[in-house]
């Protein structure tokens, strides 16, 4: 699934605006909270993403959000005053694959990306990459606009990115007004371009994420002739388009998004967990039919 899920987000990269400088975006904070909490009204009644509460900034603001990283005061300010999600589990949730989103309030969580890949004074994580699909969210509180720092999306030539400093090339990537990426993504999610499904294995994140299988990248490609490899990876992209339509399917039927009923949501989410775990035992079985002696390796 994860190549499906490349393809698919390369193409929405692909498709968005590239700005540079800080003549974009928002004009004033008030436009980024109305944005921020716009986005994540929506994330909090998406199925399978409901360990998310919205955090609402009190009157005064995050009295525990200091300036310890040097940044200036507008982005303190902002800080202060915009809602959070706050996760009510032990497991990360992700706004989008592999994209947590950070939690100022807590002291220890806030500035831990920034103190590894420092930014400008008015520039700050709204989010980490958790992987390797993941992306960093880059906002600049002087403009609105939110830069896409993730893996293979530079908006320049290889060869010329990699000439950049390692710590400058985050500059290299596309940005764009951050009410428009959300909207965007918000379009994904309504329109099941974009579908969670909750992951039966303990591990850091709750939620494995689909794209909706005509959008899956590998349609079309035909390993009809080649290597085994070749056949193997058909395979695979098979299976995987399969289940992405059977999640696609669930929500579907439960009327998702106009029609769909708060109610059923564990029901829904039960009918995924379900799915996800006969996918589990399946690739389980193909991986044991190919390596008959990695049985040999299991503990008990």
């Amino acid at each position: 699934m994860q190549n499906d899920i490349n393809n698919t987000l390369y193409a929405y990269h692909n498709h968005k605006s590239v700005h540079h400088g800080r003549d974009i975006g928002m004009d004033n904070h008030g436009e980024i909270r109305d944005a921020l909490t716009s986005f994540y009204e929506l994330i909090i009644s998406i199925p399978c993403l409901d360990g998310f509460t919205i955090a609402t900034p009190p009157q005064e603001g995050w009295w525990s959000i200091d300036n310890t990283a040097g940044k200036d005061d507008g982005v303190i300010d902002l800080l202060r005053h915009i809602p959070y999600l706050h996760v009510s589990s032990a497991h990360l949730l992700a706004i989008y694959p592999g994209t947590i989103p950070i939690y100022y309030p807590e002291p220890d969580e806030g500035w831990r990306r920034d103190e590894d890949y420092p930014l400008p004074s008015h520039c700050v994580y709204l989010a980490r990459r958790e992987d390797s699909l993941g992306t960093d969210l880059i906002l600049d509180t002087g403009n609105g606009a939110v830069t896409e720092f993730a893996r293979d999306n530079e908006s320049m030539p290889y060869e010329e990115y990699q000439a950049l400093p390692e710590l400058e090339r985050w500059r290299a990537h596309p940005t764009t007004p951050l009410a428009e990426l959300l909207d965007k993504w918000t379009r994904m999610y309504k329109g099941l371009k974009l579908m969670v499904s909750p992951n039966p294995i303990k591990g850091p994140v709750a939620v494995r994420f689909y794209v909706q299988p005509e959008t899956a990248g590998n349609a079309d490609v035909d390993y009809e002739g080649g290597s085994e490899l070749d056949r193997g990876q058909r395979d695979a992209a098979g299976r995987e388009r399969q289940h992405a339509e059977k999640v696609y399917n669930v929500y579907v039927r439960y009327g998702w998004p106009d029609d769909f009923k708060k109610d059923d949501g564990e029901r829904l989410r039960a009918e995924l967990l379900g799915l996800e775990r006969e996918m589990d035992v399946e690739v389980k079985r193909l991986m044991d039919l190919n390596n008959p002696d990695a049985a040999l390796f299991d503990s008990d």
